[in-house]
């Protein structure tokens, strides 16, 4: 081959090659001048990051020249507005919506940068147009909703979305009446709808698919929100604009605190969709509990409101919330009286005087309801149910005994449903079983009175599911008040050989049977049937409780190893209460096992719980006695004291119960029991200076304490009730300070300060 062919090649292959790489550059190009936008992008929003609006701006003039695309058109518009050069930030929006298909929310961004320049009235002006110029038939693309939330967000006026939903509400019912009623061809939207349609005909047709009642029409996304209004026939009397945006109204208004528009809002609301109960009231609590949030409004006096603030402050949170509360069963009165046969105004009367915890007033509205609407006594029942659920037994108590009839003969005038007076009777009883069991009833001839009414209920009800707790509960009168424990044993093994209850509730019976069969001291009868239970439902937390009790009965008979690998497993159980109880016992277990494995201490504390639990105190303080006269088990000292505290309190002997809780926390081995030592203390004192525990100040899961002021502190002076609040703010003091690890150290440190009387715990 000639040399200069081979030259020609390779001239063209070379030029070939330089054709290649053009091709794919320019193929790259889009990407790399994209990649390039994008870093000029992100290095501007980190200007504006860093409060450096200034060196931003050149960037999005930029971007914005080359691209005036909408997430460039914000960053713009928002780097305009912060350097205050409003002018600038109104010429970039209108030229956005000149080229914008949708420049709905565009107006809006106008609106907010009048008000950012404090041109307020020239904001209100161009408001009022907007709203003149909203096209509801217009085919828009943006739901009225995305425009109401977009003027919060942006401008802070709550008023103004009220008055969009309000100014659209007035304009559909307005279309549908012309709809419904066939108005002629000049009414004043038929107009409008003529330039478009052409007739009268078509302008009606347009507006039936636009409602929903008949085809749709394509693109436009508010009649997704209206088409409930086919459910509304032509020809009815009540408007179903009326109901249109009753959701979102009613909470406008509920953060402007216009809480009466906000209360018949939320009536609508429950009026077309009833299923929407729980999610109303749960508004109408958040506006209770936050007091509200003051209305939008116009800063000269002019327009929907009378100033926007952005929350009431914490200090007044609860004053406010109370103000609400107030002004809402003020509302719902009047609306009662207005239209007496209203369910739905009624119903949520009676919903708020609980909220307020106005129980008297709730339950004689509750009462009212239930013979006025005929229910059963349902909504009666279920507001008693309320009350003792919030402890206030002075006042469930009688209403209880009224709605079974035991009271007066005013039940009469509401005709009850068999099954809600039957669900009342149990109620009532298992009501005077918790003032039995919280010792606030000790006559025995009271006790007698409540075990035959026990009888007689059972004997009505039968053995079934239902009377599962009334065995339960007369099994522990027999045994533990009454002194029948053969009675309370033959109960639960006559109901256990009925086989009419669930798996569940059988195996309950079997613990409760073998808690009676341990006062007999039959250990081997009882540990056989915690077994039982055990064994049946191993992952049930009843099978959890019978191995806790199973445990517990082998610490009691000093059976301490297994015991503790017993326990040692529970602490892993779903029961925050049982896997409390089992680590408490394990490590007691633990931290007194001698190196030769006499357990001689522990097995007097097990021996004494074991009497305690029986209820035999006297041996059970003899054993702690003769514990603390042994030098070399002092480390169980403290919990010698504590246990002596304990029963003493048991047996109503409240002094006995302070000087051996001073004990513990005076001179004490271990640290462990000092906090719960000092807290018992603490209370007692305040209790017996006349001073209750208030609500939600309570101790989950203490022991039993007297009411303040009963009789089990006796008489005390004036002086001496000073002495002992003064002594409890002490305790309570050291306990925050010196324990402030302890899981009691926040609420010692709230008790503290309600007794001390600083404001807002009183």
């Amino acid at each position: 081959m000639p040399l200069g062919s081979v030259s020609g090649f390779g001239v063209a292959s070379s030029s070939w090659w330089r054709w290649l790489v053009l091709v794919c550059l320019l193929g790259f190009c889009p990407w790399i001048l994209s990649a390039q936008e994008q870093n000029r992008l992100q290095l501007a929003e980190r200007y504006m990051q860093n409060g450096e609006a200034d060196k931003a701006l050149s960037l999005y003039e930029e971007l914005y020249r080359e691209d005036p695309q909408t997430f460039v058109y914000q960053g713009y518009l928002q780097c305009l507005q912060s350097l205050e050069r409003y002018p600038e930030a109104e010429k970039l929006i209108r030229r956005q919506m000149k080229a914008a298909p949708q420049p709905l929310l565009l107006q809006i961004d106008l609106l907010q940068n009048f008000l950012l320049a404090g041109e307020t009235k020239k904001a209100r002006s161009n408001f009022e147009d907007f709203l003149s110029g909203l096209d509801i038939y217009g085919g828009s693309a943006v739901s009225l909703s995305e425009i109401a939330q977009d003027i919060v967000e942006k401008t802070r006026r709550y008023d103004w979305a009220i008055a969009l939903y309000v100014h659209v509400r007035e304009l559909v019912g307005d279309a549908y009446r012309a709809v419904t009623e066939g108005s002629t061809p000049e009414y004043k939207l038929n107009r409008d709808f003529l330039k478009r349609a052409g007739s009268a005909a078509e302008a009606r047709l347009y507006l039936r698919r636009l409602f929903g009642l008949g085809e749709a029409v394509p693109g436009m996304a508010w009649q997704e929100e209206w088409e409930d209004f086919s459910l509304f026939g032509a020809g009815k009397t009540d408007s179903p604009e009326r109901y249109l945006y009753a959701q979102e109204l009613a909470d406008l208004y509920r953060k402007t605190g216009e809480y009466e528009l906000m209360l018949d809002e939320y009536l609508k609301v429950l009026e077309k969709n009833p299923d929407q109960k729980e999610d109303v009231y749960a508004c109408l609590q958040a506006a209770m509990a936050s007091g509200g949030v003051s209305g939008g409004g116009f800063s000269d006096g002019v327009g929907f409101g009378a100033g926007w603030q952005e929350a009431v402050s914490q200090a007044d949170g609860s004053k406010a919330s109370v103000r609400v509360a107030s002004r809402l069963s003020r509302l719902l009165y009047q609306r009662v009286q207005q239209h007496p046969m209203d369910e739905t105004v009624q119903d949520m009367l009676v919903w708020v005087l609980l909220q307020q915890q106005d129980f008297e007033t709730a339950l004689l509205q509750a009462k009212a309801y239930s013979r006025r609407f005929e229910d059963g006594g349902w909504k009666w029942l279920e507001t008693i149910r309320v009350v003792a659920s919030n402890h206030r037994y002075e006042l469930a108590r009688p209403a209880y005994e009224e709605f079974v009839g035991e009271r007066g003969e005013s039940s009469a005038s509401v005709s009850l449903s068999p099954r809600y007076l039957r669900e009342a009777k149990i109620d009532l009883l298992d009501l005077y079983f918790a003032s039995l069991e919280n010792r606030k009833e000790k006559d025995s001839a009271w006790v007698v009175k409540l075990k035959q009414s026990y009888k007689r209920l059972l004997s009505e009800l039968g053995r079934d599911p239902e009377s599962f707790g009334l065995y339960r509960n007369l099994a522990r009168i027999h045994a533990y008040y009454a002194g029948e424990r053969d009675s309370a044993r033959i109960l639960l093994e006559e109901a256990l050989a009925s086989h009419r209850f669930t798996r569940s509730q059988q195996a309950l019976l079997k613990i409760d049977l073998a808690d009676i069969l341990l006062y007999y001291n039959k250990v081997w009868d009882a540990t056989l049937l915690y077994s039982q239970v055990e064994k049946d439902l191993k992952q049930d937390p009843v099978g959890f409780y019978a191995k806790l009790q199973n445990a517990r009965l082998s610490y009691y008979i000093g059976e301490f190893e297994w015991a503790k690998s017993q326990l040692d497993v529970l602490r892993a159980a779903t029961s925050k209460t049982i896997a409390n109880d089992a680590m408490e016992l394990s490590l007691l277990i633990k931290e007194n096992m001698s190196p030769d494995s006499s357990y001689t201490g522990l097995w007097y504390v097990a021996r004494s719980d074991f009497m305690a639990m029986r209820g035999l105190y006297a041996p059970a303080l003899r054993l702690l006695d003769t514990l603390l006269t042994l030098p070399q088990e002092g480390g169980l000292f403290d919990e010698a004291w504590y246990r002596k505290a304990q029963i003493y309190l048991e047996m109503d002997s409240v002094s006995q119960a302070l000087h051996w809780l001073s004990e513990v926390y005076t001179d004490y081995y271990d640290p462990l029991l000092v906090d719960d030592a000092l807290f018992m203390a603490a209370e007692l004192l305040q209790l017996r200076a006349g001073i209750p525990v208030p609500e939600g100040m309570e101790q989950a899961g203490a022991v039993w304490l007297p009411e303040a002021g009963s009789e089990v502190f006796g008489q005390r002076t004036e002086g001496q009730r000073t002495a002992d609040k003064e002594e409890s703010m002490r305790l309570y003091q050291r306990l925050f300070m010196e324990f402030k690890s302890s899981t009691l150290a926040a609420l010692a440190r709230q008790r503290y300060r309600f007794l001390r009387g600083d404001a807002g715990l009183q």
